[in-house]
């Protein structure tokens, strides 16, 4: 796993435990600069198995669990645009129209949207 993508993974993890109470990690540590090689592998799988019991919201879910009756169209997304809800700042062009939609509203969802 990338090192980035497995940091987002332990920060988001870390962060949905409020003083540590029920985390997968107690009294196995929390990262550190100075373990060894099984103590990082064990948190690694420990944090990509949380991870894929917590997937993360997508904007779609979002959108869905705030307004359950939006109409979508045929592909199952909105004819709305995220930009024009606020979920992102600009539309991404780069792609045809019905595929940046696509991956626009596969988007994570941030914590605080």
């Amino acid at each position: 796993m990338e090192f980035k993508k497995f940091y987002q993974k332990y920060m988001r993890m870390c962060k949905s435990y409020e003083n540590c109470e029920g985390c997968p990690r107690i009294g196995k540590g929390c990262l550190k600069f100075d373990m060894d090689v099984y103590a990082i592998g064990e948190l690694e799988n420990d944090v990509e198995r949380w991870a894929e019991e917590h997937p993360q919201k997508t904007r779609l879910q979002d959108l869905l669990e705030k307004y359950p009756s939006v109409k979508l169209n045929i592909s199952g997304y909105p004819i709305l645009c995220c930009q024009t809800l606020g979920y992102c700042d600009k539309c991404s062009p780069e792609h045809n129209w019905r595929e940046a939609c696509k991956d626009c509203w596969n988007m994570p969802v941030e914590e605080d949207e």
